[in-house]
């Protein structure tokens, strides 16, 4: 690097002769306008070169930007929809299983109210088994007590009988008696 410095302070002199914008290269003069306007055109050409490459770039990131803009949007749209969408067939499934419990519900109700009456109805038909079973055993007993009591009325018309017939024996001896004495 110290080289160079050298070489330039060696051989590049800064004259004020004729005109303010010339040095000199060694004893070469070079105008600063001329040079300056060689040196812009040959900056110049690769930096339009690269200004319209910036540019073409510029305009197809721009591009790319945009279209990928427009597919954001569209994908945020598609997404929006299919949110709702989603959102609708919650609200449908959500409906369904409200119904289905309620159906469930009811039926569990209507189920359990019909047990419920079926039980009464049991309750009852034994209530009355029951009843009838005590009525009939009344009756079992009235009729064994009647039963006892034709028994013993039985044994009182045999016995009467019995007495009838002896009475009668007696009382046809006793007329034969009174007739055979009289």
């Amino acid at each position: 690097m110290q080289a160079f410095k050298d070489f330039l302070l060696g051989h590049i002199c800064l004259q004020k002769r004729l005109r303010k914008d010339t040095f000199f290269l060694g004893e070469v003069p070079i105008s600063i306008h001329v040079s300056a306007a060689h040196t812009k055109d040959r900056l110049d050409s690769p930096s339009e070169v690269q200004v319209g490459q910036l540019e073409n770039f510029a305009k197809s990131m721009q591009n790319t930007v945009q279209a990928l803009g427009n597919q954001v949007h569209d994908h945020a749209h598609m997404m929006k929809h299919m949110q709702e969408e989603l959102e609708s067939a919650w609200k449908v499934k959500q409906k369904t299983i409200e119904m289905e419990a309620e159906r469930s519900r009811k039926e569990w109700q209507d189920f359990r109210t019909d047990n419920k009456r079926h039980f009464e109805r049991i309750k009852d038909a034994f209530g009355l088994l029951n009843e009838a079973q005590s009525r009939t055993s009344k009756q079992v007993m009235n009729i064994a007590g009647e039963v006892g009591a034709l028994t013993r009325l039985k044994e009182s018309v045999v016995h009467n009988g019995q007495v009838i017939s002896e009475v009668r024996q007696a009382y046809v001896e006793v007329r034969y008696l009174h007739g055979q004495g009289a």
